[in-house]
């Protein structure tokens, strides 16, 4: 993928996609992630990134045990009050690997979304395969719009890292939505 000064997406059946790149666990993996803007921490399902098994994996997770990486529970709307007090359970004595709502952090990891690259802190989980999200925790970083553009009629998700606003960025944005620059 050619790298860009910004990063932009179109709706397609109400969700912003993007064509990924990640590396993680020295091997390096093309996928499609979705932008949701309604998440507040991004996850990657390790399954779903490098489609692999439920055993290889878990052979993943015990590595990320095993490295200590720092990790935290997490749930989605389903989630019973239940299950989550059986996972502070397994947490509580030790029993990481049995623990599916467990997403463990990878620092600094290069990510290239639609031909925008960036390095963020990502968390993986291994045991679910659910989309893969990038959420409000990066997305916090990003100076970005959405909205119906003036030059295409499409709807687009534009944004750039707040720390690398570049005149290719603001061009975009005057180019689809009209923004003009104080710069």
């Amino acid at each position: 993928m050619m790298s860009k000064g910004y990063l932009i997406s179109t709706l397609e059946n109400n969700c912003f996609y993007v064509k990924a790149e990640i590396c993680l666990h020295g091997k390096t993996i093309k996928n499609r992630f979705k932008l949701d803007t309604g998440c507040s921490y991004s996850t990657v399902p390790y399954r779903v990134l490098y489609n692999v098994s439920y055993n290889t994996s878990l052979r993943y997770k015990q590595l990320a045990i095993d490295s200590k990486l720092a990790f935290q529970r997490s749930y989605g709307v389903s989630d019973t009050d239940e299950v989550k007090a059986r996972d502070k359970n397994l947490v509580k004595d030790n029993r990481l690997l049995e623990c599916t709502a467990l997403k463990f952090t990878h620092k600094d990891i290069p990510i290239t979304l639609n031909g925008y690259r960036i390095r963020h802190d990502i968390a993986v989980n291994y045991d679910r395969t659910s989309n893969i999200l990038i959420g409000m925790d990066i997305l916090k970083d990003f100076d970005f719009h959405c909205g119906e553009s003036e030059w295409n009629g499409e709807y687009l998700f534009l944004g750039c890292l707040k720390e690398k606003i570049n005149a290719e960025y603001l061009n975009e944005l005057h180019k689809h939505f009209g923004y003009i620059s104080p710069l």
